[in-house]
């Protein structure tokens, strides 16, 4: 067919399912633009995410609970530099890394990320509870739900470090709190890279409720309940913009 096509994967009706490996190898197919799994088997859309490297949208509808993910970056989805991940609806529930400082408990992104709807909830990770975007990395979010992450250091839905956009959408509840410094209850936006400036641009949605929390200790900070966006050099940070509240 000339038009995109939709492989959409019903076991239970046709006899036959589509297992990660294929969906791998179509996933460069030019006119293959999707995925529908109705199979109902959480570890193989989890093994399909991340073979397909955000090549072809994925429409399922719980994507995974409780996932303890994958080692390194992204706990459930990883995104490389030359791939693009578009999230419709679903839900990716109480994902974290497995390692203690890797970032994006949920999802880790390198390329580009497009969040019209869904749910990512309650996400942990050292840094990006729910969300890492890299250096270079654009995510823009329009629409769905960020909700209840976590982070040991900064971040605890999203830590930016390459350029977001959001204008939809609601992020909220996120909770930064550990014994060093921790920053960006909600968002943590901050140059990493001297040749990718981190930016965010926020024209719509809701963010509310974040939270930056420090312990009974003198070499600790707590910055920016909701937002903390700086732009850092070697070892000094020049603050631009810090947060709506913090609780």
């Amino acid at each position: 067919s000339p038009k995109p096509v939709i492989l959409y994967n019903v076991p239970s009706r046709t006899g036959v399912n589509i297992e990660p490996a294929t969906y791998a190898a179509l996933a460069d197919h030019p006119h293959i633009a999707a995925i529908k799994e109705a199979g109902g088997n959480i570890s193989q859309i989890v093994e399909t995410v991340a073979l397909t490297q955000g090549q072809l949208d994925l429409y399922s509808g719980k994507l995974v609970n409780a996932q303890t993910g994958r080692e390194g970056n992204g706990g459930v989805v990883f995104i490389n530099s030359d791939a693009q991940f578009n999230m419709y609806g679903g839900q990716v529930d109480a994902s974290k890394t497995t390692t203690t400082t890797a970032a994006g408990g949920a999802i880790c992104n390198y390329g580009i990320l497009n969040i019209y709807g869904g749910t990512v909830l309650g996400g942990s990770a050292k840094n990006g509870g729910a969300l890492q975007n890299a250096a270079g990395a654009v995510a823009n979010i329009s629409g769905g739900m960020i909700y209840g992450g976590y982070a040991a250091s900064r971040g605890g839905n999203i830590n930016n470090n390459g350029q977001l956009n959001i204008s939809g959408g609601v992020i909220t509840g996120g909770t930064t709190a550990l014994t060093g410094d921790v920053r960006g209850g909600n968002i943590f936006s901050v140059t990493s890279d001297s040749e990718s400036p981190a930016v965010l641009n926020i024209s719509g949605g809701i963010i509310e409720d974040g939270r930056a929390l420090k312990y009974n200790n003198a070499n600790t900070s707590a910055r920016g309940g909701n937002l903390f966006v700086a732009r850092k050099f070697g070892c000094y940070f020049f603050y631009t913009f810090l947060c709506f509240s913090t609780k």
